[in-house]
């Protein structure tokens, strides 16, 4: 029989999108930042989405987070040849945590049998939260920790606690 072919080039793009700022993933309510695709030579449209929720269509645009959370960035960006790239990222909001703590004692003679007790005291009922405590010759984590002072002094005991990457 008859055979008959023909070819066509078809060309295939592939586009990456990079985008500034989204390396800072972690802040304090409310949280500002800006977002913005480095090479936009490569696009022609722009969609950025929250949480699934499309909230702009430029190339940079200014957020404010003004609830704690985890929240999804998203930007799909596509190219003249209808290409599209995508890129997510995770933003997390955090808010300061009032506290306060406290020792079991506070003056004593101090020794590796006879550890100082530190209790974080806080109310926020919040989960997730992390305690960072530090002092001259050591740290810990936990809401309690345990410090063996190792000579007489005045020594200052450091406690932070972060959620969500805001520190208190």
């Amino acid at each position: 029989g008859c055979r008959d072919s023909s070819m066509v080039l078809l060309p295939v793009f592939s586009p990456s999108v990079q985008v500034v700022n989204h390396n800072v993933k972690k802040g304090c309510k409310p949280f500002a930042t800006n977002f913005g695709v480095v090479n936009t030579s490569q696009f022609i449209r722009y969609r950025w989405f929250i949480n699934g929720i499309q909230t702009d269509t430029n190339s940079t645009f200014n957020y404010t987070f003004n609830d704690t959370g985890t929240y999804v960035v998203r930007v799909l960006a596509t190219t003249a040849n209808n290409c599209d790239a995508e890129l997510y990222d995770t933003v997390k909001v955090g808010m300061n945590i009032p506290f306060d703590f406290t020792a079991d004692k506070f003056s004593a003679c101090f020794s590796a049998i006879n550890p100082v007790q530190f209790t974080a005291i806080e109310n926020s009922g919040i989960t997730g939260l992390t305690y960072a405590w530090i002092w001259k010759n050591g740290s810990a984590n936990g809401k309690i920790t345990q410090a063996t002072i190792p000579d007489t002094g005045i020594y200052n005991i450091t406690l932070t606690i972060t959620h969500n990457g805001c520190l208190s």
